[in-house]
């Protein structure tokens, strides 16, 4: 059985990055409980929740953007000259 981390099947790829945007969701998810669960969003807290919450939608953007990128490749759009 070959290794998963040593493979260059676009599906593991893909996988991957739907496992990391599913993890930056509930880490933010988690978060904004927790907040919620211990006072509520105070002063401070509103502005770590809107810095947390900018920051991961970001990054959630560009996983994204690079998932377009790999489907493009691997369908032969971005083809080396």
């Amino acid at each position: 059985m070959k290794k998963a981390k040593n493979t260059d099947s676009p599906i593991i790829k893909q996988i991957r990055l739907v496992n990391i945007v599913n993890t930056l969701m509930s880490i933010l998810v988690l978060q904004n409980t927790l907040i919620l669960a211990n006072g509520g969003y105070t002063g401070d807290m509103k502005k770590l929740s809107i810095a947390t919450s900018v920051g991961i939608i970001v990054l959630i953007i560009i996983v994204e953007i690079y998932q377009f990128i790999l489907v493009k490749a691997n369908q032969g759009v971005f083809k080396k000259r």
